[in-house]
């Protein structure tokens, strides 16, 4: 056995890579003894392996395969099928003669891959053959040479194809029309024109006439854009003249109506903005707002210079604001010189200052000096627009010692946002050695209100290098000091490496301490301190403290420090005994909701039993929600009862809770709620009702659903809950379309429509089509062909009779994009 004989056994190999390989191998040794069994291979269902065999196929070159692959077209099999159209295009021209053969067959689908393949491979050869095939019957056979023979763009097909665009019916000229554009010759342009008088056919017309790039055509163009009442026409009108070449400077006045926002929007890669400036700057002048702010948006999207000058001018209108200065922020190449001069000329300080802050995406030393001197100026506005651009410039080589000076003595002799802002630098550069100099220097000085300031910019930059003089200020006899101090360590332990720190040096007795002073609030930072360090000592600190009378007040406090010590099961044990005690509202609420995240269904019936003897609403509403968050449908029978309550928070909350839990008997009484909801007058429980119905995907649910698929209130709910449920059960959607029909309400049928659209449901096609022939409403005929044209199905009976232009533009386009089947229209 040679080589050749090897591989083409392992073809028959059960491991996919051994086929694939052996198939690859054949290829390259080019020899004829394999081309048979590598031929067998195109119609295997593995797409990897058709498409190696049509490659090794393609390289051994064996031409006397030509015939046999030509007369797999008549297969049925589409794999095999469309394997040998792309042996053949790969061919290319030696398969033209049997191709053109092709084009008489008898079977109409021959005759349209034939010409498919033959367009493909571009052969000027098969023109005439083409040509002759354009007095096909066969109206798609028909489609297909036309679209072949502009493929190819022979120019001795342009006689015949004029002559068919005069004999054929409107609806064969958009293809006609569409090749005529591809093979780009002036010499079509008159008869091209001649075919604006049909409204169907005009923006075939336009993007024919943009091809072939003819400056004669103009007139008729500008016409038609300055004409036709149809915008996707305008657009499409000056989306040619670009492509022609022709600028929009003489169109101005088309601005009135917004469709040159529409037109930007819709083609800007093709387009030099610059070329656009004297317009869109034009544009600006203009009283229409919403026209501004659609050119803005387009100019943020695209992301281009333009001139500063007209952006100041928007900055000024307030609703403009944000987004001019968007643009502004991407004009930083401009010129230092330039930018500093539009700086002193303007009078407005608002304008000042945001031309200030967009100097933090500049990265010159120019703007960054300019920026540094901005922080010794008198206006406070001016300060913080400098400070936060400097937030945004600034890396650590760019960093000053002046800088550094000026942002401390910012936050020393500053009050509001120029102190905060100026803080915020700090915080960013607290890492760089010249600023931690600054901040020790300060621990070592007695001005209180810079000693607090530091600290919090220790907290904020979470540096553990300051740990130490942090800690030594835990007995100052400022409150606010050690407020800020507390803060500080809670912060800072929360992070792992901190907290290890901390707890090796031995403060927590610190922070014990700190429970006792004279200041509530510092009681409370200390205590919350205590709860973030989670150490054993921090945790038995605060319990002896949960249960000390004279910490009564702070119990709300102690709860939320304790509950986050990461002890679960002793903490639900704590947490229980607790609301058996009795104690205050708040802390009930925050123990109870903290029940939800530890999730354990422990506290279930220390709860429960609550619901039967708690006043107070809140708390009740609480415990439902998180009896069902636990999700234990044992406790259905405690939160059914409230479905009745007549206090709509409880009611609520007895939904809310249920939502939670699956089981028939929730479903049956959310089903009961909504079938009787003129009961319910509050609109947020009947949502949250429609929303819990989501875990239900049957038959009863969409029954009690699709009434209220037409209600404006809750519509988009019902319209969410039932896409999920068909989703999950696509077996539902005949049920929901033939529910939906049975309402005999137009927006219910087209809402459903809608739903089977986006989740490509193909099953319910046959009875859309019956419904759009025998429908006499435009909407839910438009719907349908939506719905068609979405999923892409082909072969449907559509007409065009009694529905609107802007349906038949609908279907129409659909038709155009399906020229390989018949529709009747």
């Amino acid at each position: 056995m040679d080589e050749i004989d090897f591989f083409i056994s392992q073809l028959k190999s059960e491991d996919f890579g051994v086929r694939l390989n052996a198939i690859q191998a054949l290829g390259e040794f080019q020899d004829l003894r394999a081309v048979g069994d590598l031929l067998s291979l195109l119609s295997e269902p593995e797409w990897q392996i058709r498409n190696a065999a049509i490659e090794s196929i393609v390289n051994i070159k064996d031409h006397t395969i030509i015939d046999t692959v030509a007369n797999y077209l008549r297969s049925d099999d589409a794999n095999l099928r469309n394997a040998a159209m792309q042996v053949m295009e790969k061919m290319g021209g030696d398969v033209v003669t049997p191709l053109c053969k092709n084009l008489e067959d008898k079977d109409d689908d021959v005759r349209i891959f034939a010409a498919n393949t033959l367009g493909n491979i571009g052969d000027k050869s098969a023109t005439p053959s083409l040509l002759k095939a354009l007095n096909d019957k066969n109206e798609n056979v028909f489609y297909a040479v036309v679209e072949a023979l502009g493929k190819i763009g022979d120019s001795s097909a342009m006689e015949d194809l004029l002559i068919k665009l005069k004999e054929k019916d409107i609806w064969d000229r958009f293809v006609i029309i569409s090749t005529l554009g591809l093979m780009a010759d002036e010499r079509a342009v008159k008869s091209i024109l001649t075919q604006f008088e049909y409204e169907e056919l005009k923006l075939a017309v336009i993007d024919a006439l943009s091809k072939i790039k003819f400056e004669g055509s103009l007139p008729q163009i500008v016409s038609v854009i300055n004409n036709d009442p149809d915008t996707d026409i305008k657009i499409e009108g000056l989306k040619a003249l670009f492509s022609i070449g022709l600028q929009c400077y003489n169109f101005a006045r088309i601005e009135r109506n917004s469709i040159l926002s529409d037109f930007l929007l819709k083609n800007f890669k093709m387009i030099d903005f610059r070329s656009l400036e004297p317009l869109i700057v034009e544009v600006f002048k203009s009283e229409n707002t919403e026209l501004k702010e659609k050119i803005i948006n387009i100019l943020n999207w695209v992301n281009i210079k333009f001139p500063i000058k007209p952006i100041i001018d928007l900055l000024r209108i307030e609703e403009l604001e944000e987004k001019a200065y968007d643009i502004l922020l991407k004009q930083n190449d401009i010129d230092f010189k330039d930018f500093k001069e539009i700086f002193e000329k303007e009078d407005d300080d608002k304008i000042k200052a945001l031309l200030i802050k967009s100097l933090g995406f500049r990265v010159d030393a120019a703007s960054k000096d300019f920026l540094e001197n901005m922080l010794s100026v008198d206006n406070p506005t001016f300060i913080v627009a400098a400070s936060e651009a400097l937030l945004l410039q600034l890396s650590d080589s760019d960093v000053t010692p002046n800088i550094i000076d000026k942002l401390f003595n910012l936050i020393r002799d500053s009050k509001g946002d120029v102190k905060n802002t100026a803080k915020s630098v700090l915080v960013v550069l607290a890492h760089l050695p010249e600023v931690q100099g600054k901040l020790k220097s300060i621990f070592s000085q007695k001005n209180d209100k810079l000693i607090k300031e530091a600290i919090e910019i220790v907290s904020i930059s979470n540096n553990s290098n300051f740990f130490d003089n942090v800690i030594s200020f835990v007995e100052h006899p400022s409150s606010e000091i050690k407020k800020e101090v507390f803060q500080t360590i809670n912060y800072l332990s929360k992070i792992e490496s901190n907290r290890n720190f901390f707890i090796k040096h031995q403060y927590i007795d610190k922070v014990y301490n700190g429970v006792y002073d004279k200041d509530d609030y510092v009681k409370i930072e200390a205590i919350y301190a205590l709860g973030s360090l989670n150490t054993e000592k921090s945790f038995e600190i605060l319990k002896s403290i949960l249960y000390d009378s004279s910490f009564s007040y702070f119990k709300p406090y102690i709860v939320r420090a304790i509950k986050e010590c990461g002890r679960k099961s002793e903490i639900i044990d704590i947490f229980i005994e607790l609301l058996k005690s009795g104690i205050d509202i708040e802390t009930k609420l925050i123990i109870i909701n903290a029940f939800r995240e530890f999730n354990d269904p422990r506290p279930i019936e220390c709860i429960s039993d609550m619901l039967f003897e708690e006043s107070e609403d809140d708390i009740k509403g609480e415990i439902l929600i998180t009896i069902g968050e636990l999700g234990q449908v044992d406790e259905l029978d405690f939160i059914l009862p409230f479905f009745d309550d007549d206090n709509w928070y409880i009611k609520n909350a007895a939904v809310i809770s249920l939502s939670k839990i699956v089981d028939d008997r929730v479903k049956l009484h959310l089903i009961e709620l909504l079938k009787n909801s003129n009961k319910i007058e509050d609109e947020i429980i009947i949502k949250n009702i429609i929303a819990a119905l989501k875990s239900y995907p049957d038959q009863d649910t969409l029954g009690v659903l699709i009434p209220y698929l037409s209600n404006n209130i809750y519509s988009f709910y019902v319209y969410e809950t039932i896409f999920k449920i068909v989703s999950e059960s696509t077996q539902l959607s005949e049920q929901l379309f033939d529910m939906a029909l049975s309402q005999n309400n137009t927006s219910t049928i087209r809402l459903a429509i809608s739903i089977l659209r986006e989740l490509k449901i193909f099953d319910i096609k046959d009875k859309l089509i019956s419904l759009y022939n025998s429908s006499d409403l435009e909407s839910i005929k438009f719907s349908i062909l939506c719905y068609m044209r979405a999923l892409g199905i082909d072969d449907t009976n559509l007409y065009c009779e009694n529905i609107s232009e802007e349906s038949q533009l609908t279907l129409l386009n659909f038709l155009c994009s399906k020229k390989n089947h018949r529709f009747g229209v």
